[in-house]
């Protein structure tokens, strides 16, 4: 179902609302668009821009999958929720038609990237607990190599956290 088979059904219900309950008809009226609600809709109505929208999120996923190869790779080394997992929960999400099994997904993934951001979360607090530690000495030296792994983790949680929204 697309918005566009509502449109008869809308019509109806706007002519017996009447003006005083749909100022928000005449074009040139400020709309106020309520992201969170659009997804929903786009959701429930599998419409194009949901489907674009968990593509965006895996290309995002992709990018900061591949900077980020090496750096977080011994966090999720025996675990088995890991950024690899929300990468194939969200191509699974493209592939489904139904929507109760679309809901179903969409509740693993939000689900499984907690886990995830969890985890990231402690090495990131971790790395930054090792850079506190250095010698004034090293400081300099170690500075750049804990802030270039922090920012891949901050890469990566942001793909992840978008996942989850």
């Amino acid at each position: 179902m697309k918005f566009e088979d509502l449109k008869p059904q809308n019509e109806i219900a706007i002519k017996a609302a009447g003006p005083r309950y749909t100022p928000g008809i005449d074009p040139a009226a400020p709309n106020i668009e309520i992201d969170y609600l659009v997804d929903a809709v786009n959701a429930l109505s599998i419409a194009d821009g949901y489907r674009s929208k968990v593509s965006d999120l895996i290309a995002e996923l992709d990018e900061a999958l591949r900077t980020t190869h090496g750096t977080v790779d011994s966090v999720f080394k025996r675990r088995r929720i890991t950024p690899a997992v929300i990468r194939y929960d969200l191509d699974q999400l493209l592939s489904i038609k139904k929507p109760d099994l679309i809901r179903k997904q969409v509740l693993m993934l939000r689900r499984r990237s907690k886990l995830v951001l969890g985890a990231l979360t402690r090495e990131s607090e971790r790395f930054l607990s090792e850079r506190l530690q250095l010698d004034d000495d090293k400081v300099h030296q170690g500075r750049s190599q804990f802030d270039s792994r922090q920012e891949y983790v901050r890469r990566l949680q942001s793909a992840i956290s978008s996942a989850d929204r």
